[in-house]
């Protein structure tokens, strides 16, 4: 009974190490991924930060406020980008996660969900952008939300993970 006490803590052992392996090999394939690269260039310090921010009011200004077709400019600043926002969002999500894990601050969870819920995320933003295009949601105020609030609270959520991910 002893024998396979000892054999079931090593075969744990094992497992944890390789995890822990396989972690690490996925923390260092992140930090030379287009998406990390992408979210240092957007966030990476606070003066990043407020320069998208104030770039991301002006474009909102802009797209609200101006006398000619603003469709492309939601479109861009609306649609496209925001979605390359989430992606970048839920990548370094999936790394934080991993960390914490790494560290054994939570018990080891499958990230197989969360791309999940990062294509649902994508998909929504993309419909609503489309929704906001083809004037089915017409109002200025649908208008703000796609454009200038929906990236800037991305941009946001990046910051604080990366601040996160740095402790």
């Amino acid at each position: 009974m002893h024998k396979l006490a000892n054999l079931l803590r090593y075969n744990s052992f094992l497992r944890t190490a390789i995890f822990a392996a396989k972690l690490r090999v996925m923390l260092k394939r992140y930090l030379i991924s287009l998406s990390f690269k992408w979210t240092v260039e957007l966030v990476g310090t606070h003066k990043k930060l407020y320069l998208n921010t104030l770039l991301f009011v002006l474009i909102g200004a802009i797209a609200l406020f101006s006398s000619f077709s603003h469709k492309p400019i939601v479109a861009i600043f609306g649609g496209i980008f925001p979605i390359i926002l989430n992606i970048c969002l839920y990548h370094f999500f999936v790394v934080t996660i991993s960390k914490a894990v790494l560290l054994q601050k939570i018990p080891p969870i499958s990230t197989r969900n969360l791309w999940l819920f990062m294509l649902l995320d994508s998909i929504f933003i993309a419909i609503f952008c489309i929704l906001v295009l083809i004037d089915v949601l017409s109002s200025p105020i649908f208008t703000a939300i796609a454009c200038p609030i929906i990236p800037i609270l991305q941009l946001y959520m990046l910051r604080f993970m990366a601040i996160y991910y740095a402790s």
